[in-house]
């Protein structure tokens, strides 16, 4: 091939968004000089591509600026786990700093490096439900274990077999995908809650080292600790206890400002750190005014000098933060602030230094979402009560439209970058970043709220009636907060089931070692992690009895 069209294959194909070519435009001109020339000479020889390339859309780069540092770090601690060590990150900051970024760096690293990705988030409003996080992390992975050849997936189940030995059930109650690679596995005996919580760490932390082999390192990724549920905080204290562990590396990322000294996730770190363990910690600041002015730059495709006072507009607005940021120089765009001039941008930045901004990322993005379509307003506002991922036919039912109508309603959200499409075939979505999803719940007036949670509890428990794996807990949350418009039959329904979660929380594994003295509901701060097992069947309790009356 032509080492020019290498060339345009290659920038086609670039890792980052702002590497490749901006417009269809800058394509076909490149292409018909190259046929040209072709047609002339018979060769193609070397030119400049992309000098016609002209911006048809504001894009930020994808790529980090200013983490260099921060990213060694992270991969000298991937080193080490490949080498054999087990290690222990966490990372730390204000939201929308770039913690989920910095650790999406490595994963080009351990995929080069045969190595094994695993990720799982905590959800801001499902902080109920123990080991979710867990669950996602480890169901999907071994989903994607379940879409490689025969011989690669009968490796993996002879690995996890062996490890899990006579305890598979004790496993796969908890990791339902794991029943389908394994099979279903005989009941576990019954025990009493102390030993049944030690068969449990010693059945879980068997399986990650199965996962977690020389041949395949593996990185557990737990985002959002600060939402951690105490049973998934105990299980990661026992892994790092444990000293027969290597090959793995735990990343954990969580906002220092909203952990305090005695926050459950605080806690649990100094407990691993008094067993011996090293925790390297990562703490990302906001980013500095000259890594501002590099990604206005970028951004702008212009020099660094030419966009120096914008930039600096942008940095005093936006104190450094990756995530407003972003936000900002896009509403600048929308708004007609920042405007494109042939092959370049202008702006006003009288305009721009009079415009008001709020400290408040949330308060920013609710007014963004505030300028969209009323339908739009309205997919995102149900949405955000089922998660940071949710599917477009549950948002279809809460607001009884068929779902291409919430399909076309989320169009614009999905344009403005609020909302990215997971899975055209299943119809499953997620918001560009939980303070997304927060400034859609705000969408949704206090008034209407109870009647919202308690449609989705009801669609939520008709599923699991028809079979679907749907938690017992999140139907009662979503319940117990749509209690005032439940009727008598729902409302004894309702109480069943928080006796039933209360039942389950009790029976759970590894809670009843906790001895954390719980607040009353008034005093606890809406950013503390998950209430003690205590607390919990003290406010399934207490559900369950206003229902009744």
């Amino acid at each position: 091939m032509p080492p020019v069209l290498a060339a345009i294959v290659a920038r086609l194909m670039a890792k980052n968004a702002e590497d490749r070519y901006q417009s269809a435009r800058g394509l076909a001109h490149d292409l018909r000089i190259c046929r040209e020339r072709l047609q002339r000479t018979g060769a193609i020889e070397r030119f400049e591509l992309g000098t016609q390339d002209r911006i048809q859309r504001l894009r930020v780069p994808e790529k980090l600026y200013g983490r260099d540092a921060e990213r060694g770090f992270l991969f000298e601690a991937w080193d080490a786990a490949a080498a054999g060590a087990f290690e222990f990150v966490v990372v730390s900051g204000y939201s929308g700093v770039g913690k989920t970024s910095l650790v999406g760096e490595i994963q080009p690293r351990i995929a080069a490096e045969r190595g094994a990705f695993v990720a799982g988030k905590f959800e801001q409003f499902s902080r109920g439900t123990p080991y979710a996080s867990l669950l996602q992390a480890f169901g999907g992975f071994i989903r994607h274990l379940l879409t490689g050849s025969e011989d690669h997936v009968a490796t993996w189940r002879a690995r996890i077999s062996d490890a899990l030995a006579a305890d598979g059930a004790v496993l796969c109650d908890v990791v339902r995908e794991l029943a389908i690679l394994v099979g279903q596995q005989p009941p576990a005996p019954d025990l009493p809650p102390a030993e049944a919580a030690n068969r449990f760490q010693l059945v879980f932390r068997r399986f990650v080292r199965a996962l977690a082999a020389p041949d395949r390192p593996l990185v557990l990724f737990l985002d959002d600790l600060q939402w951690a549920d105490v049973p998934t905080l105990t299980l990661l204290e026992g892994l790092a206890a444990d000293p027969d562990f290597g090959n793995l590396l735990v990343i954990g990322a969580y906002r220092d400002n909203e952990v305090d000294h005695a926050h459950a996730l605080a806690l649990a770190l100094r407990r691993i750190e008094a067993a011996g363990k090293t925790i390297r910690a990562i703490r990302l600041r906001p980013l500095s005014a000259t890594n501002v002015q590099r990604i206005v730059a970028d951004t702008l495709t212009m020099t660094s000098d030419d966009v120096a006072t914008l930039a600096d507009r942008c940095f005093a607005k936006t104190r450094g933060n990756p995530f407003f940021l972003t936000q900002f120089v896009e509403s600048l765009h929308r708004d007609g602030l920042l405007t494109p001039d042939g092959g370049s941008w202008r702006w006003d930045v009288a305009q721009i230094a009079a415009r008001d901004v709020t400290d408040n990322v949330v308060d920013f993005l609710a007014a963004r979402l505030s300028r969209l379509s009323v339908s739009t307003r309205a997919a995102l506002g149900r949405a955000a009560f089922i998660g940071t991922d949710f599917d477009v036919a549950t948002v279809a039912a809460l607001l009884d439209e068929p779902v291409s109508g919430v399909m076309a309603a989320l169009a614009d959200a999905i344009d403005e970058d609020m909302v990215t499409v997971t899975s055209h075939f299943s119809g499953r979505c997620r918001f560009a970043h939980d303070r997304v999803q927060q400034a859609a719940y705000q969408l949704v007036g206090s008034e209407q709220r109870p009647s919202i949670h308690r449609a989705l509890g009801i669609s939520l428990l008709d599923r699991r009636a028809s079979g679907e794996d749907i938690a017992v807990f999140a139907i009662a949350n979503h319940l117990n907060a749509g209690a005032s418009e439940l009727d008598d039959e729902q409302r004894k329904t309702a109480a069943r089931l928080n006796l039933e979660a209360g039942r389950l929380g009790l029976s759970a594994p590894l809670v009843h070692r906790h001895t954390v003295t719980s607040r009353p509901a008034s005093a606890r701060s809406p950013t503390t992690a998950g209430p003690p097992i205590t607390s919990c069947l003290s406010r399934c309790t207490s559900a369950a009895r206003r229902l009744r009356t």
